[in-house]
């Protein structure tokens, strides 16, 4: 059993989840062309009520059955990359226990649990995304060298926080740190962001942006090209 603590949250606090919520369904729905169908798919298993903050020992206990993983608490609001990775290559999912207030609603640097539940849960309720996160984190833990691990972060934020997939030549979001950012899914429904194709190359040179806004993302032509793309950076270089 890993450790969850389950906080007693504020009616200022589940009221901002509320409102959080549904200015991002509100936003999906009316910018849905710009929306990958997979993730409104996925936001639908995930199953989260818009009027109050999830119980996150439910939540757990629900992701575990759906895809063997558990949540446990994030012992920082950033933790160390090999305290992350740990945690993923063990099959559980850190998250944090506070949800941001009203002055940082549209962008926060840190990331709090609406950007974990609604940014993250809903692709963790996917077995292929559990899994790949996990291979990206047995990735890093073979990594012997300061740049193989500086490299397998880059990409590991680059996609599992930041990516664009590409549906019928359409670019569409389907990513954390877009869906969970009101500020970041606006931009991007407004085509205010710049898009690149991904390729390996890019994404170990460029590295995230944890306290602004990013803007620019790379495009991705299926859900296979990020598994495709770790293979690809073992071959080379490790």
């Amino acid at each position: 059993m890993t450790n969850l603590t389950l906080p007693n949250f504020t009616l200022e606090n589940h009221t901002v989840w509320n409102r959080m919520l549904t200015k991002q369904m509100n936003i999906i729905e009316q910018n849905i062309d710009h929306i990958s169908m997979h993730l409104i798919r996925w936001i639908e298993i995930a199953e989260l009520h818009i009027d109050k903050i999830p119980n996150v020992l439910e939540l757990s206990n629900r992701l575990e059955k759906a895809t063997w993983r558990r949540l446990c608490d994030a012992e920082d609001p950033f933790l160390s990359h090999d305290r992350w990775f740990e945690h993923l290559a063990h099959k559980r999912f850190p998250v944090t226990n506070y949800i941001r207030t009203m002055e940082n609603f549209e962008f926060t640097p840190l990331p709090d649990l609406f950007h974990e539940y609604f940014g993250h849960m809903p692709q963790m309720f996917q077995s292929f995304f559990a899994d790949i996160e996990e291979k990206t984190a047995l990735l890093h833990q073979k990594a012997i060298t300061q740049k193989q691990k500086k490299d397998i972060f880059n990409i590991s934020r680059r996609t599992i926080e930041y990516w664009v997939l590409r549906e019928n030549g359409t670019e569409k979001c389907v990513w954390t740190g877009i869906l969970s950012s009101p500020g970041d899914l606006k931009y991007f429904c407004n085509n205010w962001f710049i898009l690149e194709d991904a390729s390996l190359e890019k994404l170990i040179s460029t590295p995230p942006s944890p306290h602004q806004q990013h803007s620019k993302f790379f495009v991705f032509e299926d859900l296979d090209q990020w598994d495709n793309l770790l293979e690809e950076y073992e071959k080379k270089f490790m």
